[in-house]
């Protein structure tokens, strides 16, 4: 009894001895975490914090953000609560039929629960149809896109507690109704990848990721090459993919939504495609861009689009941050919004269903302010 004992006191030594060690001298960590996680910072030392708790309190938070093996006891604990409670330690996101991952907010969007009415929508397309024609007036071309969604896509497979909630009119039924109305050229993704859902040869959406998936990408990338083309009507460089390969093991951003679970297992798979591209940018057009868009841009830009088809070009994410092809990146608001606008050729503005209640962040208003000659009507 008293050698059993002996064992385990030595090997619960062994274990606080790991992570003590582990924490004082890792040089990377195991398993590290993915998602939203909150920077836990050194605090500063003073009286005051010290005296009323509050230092030794945020002292306490930042070594439990440090210990040793953090991220592999909190995939632990992750995954014991998904495995036997259905709890998911992860912001917004949802498990739906046959083990569908959603952001909830774009099932929101989609039932019409985040709908900001016809009014707000009527008159925010009255000025980004103003602004499409003022610019095309100056030779700049103004391209609306209505990025695919997941919840328009994959409806079927929400979770059992939105089957009884009645689908109203949403921010993407009536901003399409009135880019219609309104002549509006617009781009509509979310209908053209749901024409290709029956007939599409791989997935267009992967189950555990929240964005279109890298073979959608390509399909969207030569899509709105080709239209840009159009509309500006010269010879600009073109994508090529060819080679797909299909995997079980997504890549890129096609297990976003299961990264930020942060599990210890990987989830059920299905088959993705994996296309080979590159550009073809020789005796080609480069022109000019600026891009505000959502998260669904930052496939396109990572896989070289901004850089390899445009000569300079910025993509502002949200209107708040700013990245050029080049690498560099700040903050939008040290820009000056017209003078970035006049210089491109082309202006990208783009959302999916579950941003749409507040396109285009802010982006057309701060340009009318400053767009000449000034109108009442912008």
């Amino acid at each position: 009894m008293r050698t059993t004992q002996h064992i385990l006191f030595y090997l619960q030594m062994l274990v606080l001895i790991t992570i003590l060690g582990f924490s004082l001298f890792k040089s990377g960590e195991i398993m590290p975490l993915k998602g939203h996680l909150e920077r836990v910072n050194r605090p500063k030392l003073n009286i005051a914090d010290w005296l009323n708790g509050s230092y030794q309190k945020q002292m306490d938070q930042r070594t439990q953000s440090k210990f040793g093996f953090r991220s592999v006891f909190l995939r632990l604990k992750n995954q014991i609560d998904y495995t036997f409670f259905d709890e998911i330690h992860a912001r917004d996101v949802v498990e739906g039929k046959d083990g569908f991952l959603y952001e909830e907010n774009y099932i929101k969007s989609y039932l019409g629960k985040t709908f900001i009415g016809e009014e707000a929508i009527i008159h925010k397309t009255k000025k980004i149809k103003l602004l499409q024609d003022a610019l095309a007036q100056l030779d700049k071309t103004l391209v609306v896109i209505l990025a695919a969604g997941k919840a328009s896509f994959y409806p079927d497979y929400f979770p059992a507690q939105y089957d009884t909630i009645e689908k109203t009119i949403s921010n993407y039924t009536f901003y399409r109704k009135q880019f219609l109305e309104q002549q509006v050229d617009f781009i509509d993704f979310n209908h053209w990848f749901l024409q290709l859902k029956d007939t599409s040869r791989y997935l267009l959406y992967p189950k555990q990721g929240t964005h279109w998936s890298r073979y959608g990408e390509c399909l969207v990338a030569d899509s709105l090459l080709n239209y840009i083309e159009y509309m500006r009507q010269v010879d600009i460089p073109e994508i090529v993919y060819n080679n797909i390969q299909l995997k079980n093991k997504p890549q890129f951003t096609d297990k976003d939504l299961e990264d930020g679970m942060n599990l210890l297992f990987a989830l059920d798979r299905a088959s993705l495609a994996y296309p080979n591209h590159y550009f073809i940018d020789e005796n080609k057009t480069k022109l000019n861009s600026l891009v505000v868009a959502d998260s669904y841009y930052w496939g396109l830009h990572n896989m070289s689009f901004t850089s390899a088809v445009f000569e300079q070009a910025q993509f502002w994410f949200y209107n708040n941050d700013y990245y050029t092809a080049d690498g560099q990146s700040g903050k939008v608001a040290d820009l000056n919004i017209l003078e970035e606008t006049l210089h491109s050729d082309v202006i990208i503005l783009m959302a999916t269903e579950a941003t749409l209640d507040s396109f285009a962040w802010q982006y057309i208003t701060k340009l009318n302010q400053q767009f000449e000659p000034k109108s009442n009507d912008l």
